[in-house]
């Protein structure tokens, strides 16, 4: 997106308050397992304010796809309060973490804090996550990833697989 380009909506024109409260309080999924889990979509925004705008869509995007769970986003000491405040109006519960450097990466590379996405793992008081990066635009209602077992996602290869949308189960992980 180009510099200044990231508006946010309204909360209003993106869904109506008071209906997305009653749809919340709605049972979570029809299948009984899921409706007895704690549940959200987690994101992470760390080292600069480049994604802010992908974090603000992403989230449009989880709620105009019909999902009412709620969404997490992990962020660092570089999102000033400026974003955190859009990002708070765009639907995500804001947390604080510390960033993690990759002992493996180049100093100033892009991706030298990338282990910061190990911080979700902090995240406790939620029975299985569904982590998107904030680069991410969900086409379509994706809440059925949270009936995937303990630790899922995408493969690369055979020894590696890609963390850009991953499903996490953060009890009964032996």
């Amino acid at each position: 997106m180009p510099v200044g380009s990231c508006r946010i909506a309204p909360l209003s024109t993106v869904l109506d308050q008071e209906a997305w409260r009653q749809q919340k309080n709605e049972s979570l999924s029809s299948t009984t397992t899921l409706a007895t889990q704690r549940v959200a979509y987690v994101t992470l925004l760390h080292s600069s304010e480049d994604y802010v705008c992908g974090a603000i869509a992403l989230a449009q995007s989880i709620r105009q796809s019909g999902s009412r769970h709620d969404m997490i986003l992990l962020h660092d000491h570089s999102i000033t309060n400026r974003f955190c405040i859009g990002l708070s109006l765009a639907g995500w519960k804001l947390r604080l973490v510390e960033r993690i450097r990759s002992p493996f990466s180049v100093k100033d590379s892009y991706n030298e804090w990338n282990y910061s996405k190990l911080r979700v793992w902090q995240v406790t008081d939620y029975d299985k996550l569904v982590f998107i990066d904030a680069d991410f635009i969900i086409a379509k209602n994706v809440d059925y990833l949270f009936s995937y077992p303990q630790l899922s996602a995408a493969g690369n290869s055979r020894v590696l697989f890609n963390s850009g949308v991953m499903v996490m189960h953060l009890h009964n992980i032996i």
